[in-house]
């Protein structure tokens, strides 16, 4: 049954999507608002020759619950990594990894000087808990500690330094661990279950999918939506906080560049392999993308800079070949992300969608950073309007 009401959707991006698809489905049809030209938020890609370049490191899970219910990883091509990595230390790649997953992990693993025998033990003792962990058991745990007090307590400093460190940090976007050891957990479970994966044709494709699906809905591009306008309206969703407070995000850094000179098996591992380099004074996380015999090499660096796009470049080129060996060529996209992640969430499976008047909030602020929260709290703020205006 078509619904009469005006809702106004604010923010274009996996939540602001979510909520129109979920009330297209209830008969509604609502008018979403974007501030810029496109959809998809902090969602974005480049085209350059025959590459996607995503802004920053944007990796799917594939066991995410949200994207499944979609079917959205149906409609995707995706390029899956390996359920491991390559530490550099001293320019020597060490390759550790899932070796129940992925056997070819199995001699380097279990020779690896990164991690003590009793690392590797409670890596499996943990990734065999956690897979049978939901995310209510994970975010319902009472006690709070962050993930760096949590890995201590498991670990030894080496294995933390040269392996939760950076692998977590371009997770989390915060080189420190501050960020909560539920958050940890959540994504422990889901690399334990599923597949780190790129979207090849750019993370821009999944908010494209979505507004795809929509046929009831409204585009209004350019268009910054202003208090004044919510009375218009019988309800809206906006899919940022509220303007009384302060919002704040992670940030980061990625660069793309063309490459000059490296081993050649190297840099075949970085296409199915994320590479770390521990104690970097600048590069977190690196890998190489490949289309046909061209290939460019993206790093990613955590936290603000007020280093300019010429510093960033050299000093990213300088540690690559002092900690890899890789000696890159032309900078061809450089990203500073202010807003990449939100640094302050409740850490919740689920909430209660807060409501003032009418305005509703989504985000995944509202329950922890990540891209399954942005999509489950779209469709909980539409489900909460539903019942408010019924």
């Amino acid at each position: 049954m078509d619904s009469p009401a005006k809702v106004a959707i604010v923010g274009s991006g996996m939540s602001g999507l979510i909520a129109a698809l979920e009330l297209e489905q209830r008969g509604f049809s609502p008018t979403l608002y974007e501030s810029s030209a496109q959809v998809g938020g902090r969602l974005s890609s480049d085209v350059y020759g025959n590459f996607f370049l995503d802004h920053g490191f944007q990796v799917l899970l594939t066991h995410y619950a949200e994207l499944k219910r979609y079917a959205l990883l149906d409609a995707l091509e995706l390029h899956l990594f390996k359920p491991g990595a390559l530490i550099f230390e001293q320019q020597q790649p060490h390759k550790i990894g899932d070796a129940f997953r992925d056997l070819s992990f199995l001699p380097s693993t279990l020779f690896s000087s990164v991690a003590t025998l009793s690392d590797k033990l409670t890596l499996i003792s943990e990734q065999k808990r956690l897979a049978r962990c939901s995310a209510e058991a994970i975010f319902g745990q009472e006690r709070e500690q962050t993930t760096l007090e949590y890995l201590s307590e498991r670990y030894s400093d080496r294995f933390i330094e040269l392996f939760f460190k950076p692998f977590y940090s371009g997770i989390f976007l915060e080189s420190a661990l501050r960020t909560s050891y539920k958050h940890f957990e959540f994504v422990f479970h889901h690399f334990a279950l599923g597949h780190a994966a790129l979207v090849k044709k750019g993370i821009q494709r999944l908010p494209e999918l979505l507004s795809a699906r929509l046929s009831r809905t409204e585009l209004v591009f350019n268009h910054s939506f202003k208090g004044s306008e919510v009375d218009a309206f019988d309800a809206v969703i906006q899919t940022y906080a509220p303007s009384t407070e302060r919002q704040s995000f992670n940030s980061c850094t990625n660069l793309y560049f063309e490459i000059e000179e490296a081993d050649a098996a190297l840099l075949k591992s970085l296409t199915h392999t994320i590479g770390l380099i521990p104690q970097s004074a600048y590069v977190n996380n690196l890998h190489v993308l490949e289309v046909g015999r061209q290939r460019l090499l993206s790093a990613t660096l955590v936290g603000q800079t007020e280093m300019s796009y010429a510093e960033l470049e050299y000093a990213t080129r300088q540690e690559l070949l002092d900690r890899c060996g890789i000696a890159v060529g032309k900078a061809v996209k450089t990203y500073v992300i202010k807003r990449a992640l939100p640094s302050q969430a409740p850490m919740k499976s689920a909430a209660a969608v807060r409501q003032e008047g009418k305005l509703f909030y989504a985000g995944d602020y509202t329950l922890y950073p990540s891209l399954n929260a942005a999509m489950q709290s779209g469709r909980s703020a539409a489900e909460a309007v539903v019942t408010n205006l019924l």
